[in-house]
């Protein structure tokens, strides 16, 4: 416990870099939720204006991917006000055409802060400890978030939510000072690694992942207003769930030096597939509350694993680079498919369909895997 306590202290800067670069993801369901029960648009175009920024956090990741190393502290500060300012003024947005700019425009902001931080993770010893300390210390931070926006919704709709959002953003504001390039001075000489077939194999797998994950994990609200579960309520039953998510992180640092990443992965993704089938059956606020705490736990289960897996295949943190990108565009096409998918097939049908496409995943996982099982 003290050699634990004294790791949490030496990556509490980068943790608090990992809140600001991720709060998008976190965002995401209350946000979608908040426009369309503002009637500012319909599960459809709330859909595409995910997809609008998710994608474009993809697409910055991917340029970042080539140029991050060399980043100063201005310029990571720079992408992140970007971020803050994309959230703060869709608060007082006239018309749905300019919540769509400031959606590319705080994507842009995001997509950079998360290339530039997981490039820091992936560079220390032991990637998969530092990659579930800092999913844990995100978790955490999910209950305070949770919490503020959930009440932040309930009390100013729509201009309550990202208002409260931006506040959070700027409270991480000075972490950014931890992604500075100083201490990866060497690793584009290391980043020509030839690609494997098993690289290819883990992220296509990571792709569809998060495909499936955001087709359903965008529309949650809409789940909870038809059994009963408004915004407040949402908000802390996420916060709640973001605790369940330390196990799940913290599973990965004993499961995957026992079993190795081969087992643990692909076991991972079909306990995931099982808890989505169940949110898709529950017709009340307590089967509803069960399987969102299982999904998250087992979501941060296998982002910890994989993140793991692509550093120790990669220790340049390119391969977590384009990993995550590919997650992202993954991302961004999912709420557009879950839209579309809401309305044709309803929450149940989709759910279905997500947990059979998360059993085609555990089978491209364990393809990634085979030549670097622990």
């Amino acid at each position: 416990m003290q050699d634990l306590r004294r790791d949490f202290a030496g990556l509490l800067p980068l943790c608090v870099a990992y809140f600001l670069a991720s709060t998008f993801i976190l965002a995401l369901p209350m946000w979608v939720g908040a426009i369309i029960g503002a009637h500012v648009a319909d599960e459809r175009v709330a859909g595409w204006l995910a997809t609008l920024e998710l994608g474009t956090v993809a697409l910055s990741m991917l340029i970042a991917s080539r140029r991050q190393a060399f980043g100063s502290t201005a310029v990571h500060v720079a992408f992140a006000l970007f971020a803050i300012g994309g959230y703060a003024l869709s608060a007082f947005v006239p018309s749905l055409w300019l919540l769509g700019v400031l959606r590319v425009v705080a994507g842009a902001g995001f997509g950079w802060l998360l290339a530039a931080t997981l490039a820091a993770a992936a560079g220390r010893d032991n990637p998969t400890k530092t990659f579930g300390i800092m999913e844990i210390g995100l978790a955490l931070y999910a209950c305070v978030f949770y919490a503020i926006v959930g009440h932040a919704i309930e009390a100013g709709g729509m201009r309550g939510c990202f208002l409260a959002m931006a506040a959070c953003l700027i409270l991480c504001l000075p972490a950014v000072r931890a992604l500075r390039a100083g201490g990866n001075e060497k690793l584009p000489q290391r980043a020509h690694r030839p690609v494997r077939p098993a690289d290819i194999a883990g992220v296509a797998a990571h792709f569809l992942f998060f495909v499936a994950m955001y087709s359903v994990w965008t529309f949650l609200a809409h789940k909870g207003e038809i059994i009963g579960v408004n915004a407040q309520g949402l908000g802390s039953l996420l916060s709640i769930a973001f605790v369940a998510g330390l196990v799940g992180a913290a599973l990965t640092m004993l499961a995957i030096p026992m079993f190795g990443r081969r087992i643990v992965i692909p076991g991972g993704l079909i306990f995931l597939a099982s808890a989505m089938m169940l949110l898709g059956r529950v017709d009340g606020p307590a089967g509803f509350y069960v399987a969102v705490v299982l999904i998250k736990a087992g979501f941060l289960f296998y982002t910890v694993s994989m993140n793991g897996h692509f550093a120790a295949s990669d220790p340049t943190g390119r391969l977590n680079t384009i990993g995550l990108a590919m997650a992202m565009i993954g991302s961004s096409v999912g709420p557009a498919i879950g839209g579309y998918g809401l309305t044709i097939l309803g929450f149940d049908g989709l759910t279905v369909i997500v947990a059979l496409a998360w059993i085609l995943v555990a089978i491209l996982a364990f393809l990634a895997t085979r030549s670097l099982s622990r």
